[in-house]
């Protein structure tokens, strides 16, 4: 029961981990072209 229970908690942490990546990655993806775009107009 520990086992899986810690196993949960795991995949719960990734997930966390991932959404944060994904929330400071993706506005990078974001601005960054519109930034370039804008620059070499």
């Amino acid at each position: 029961m520990k086992r899986f229970l810690r196993k949960r908690w795991e995949l719960k942490h990734n997930a966390f981990l991932w959404v944060g990546v994904q929330g400071v990655v993706a506005p990078e993806f974001i601005i960054r072209p519109n930034f370039l775009t804008s620059n070499s107009r």
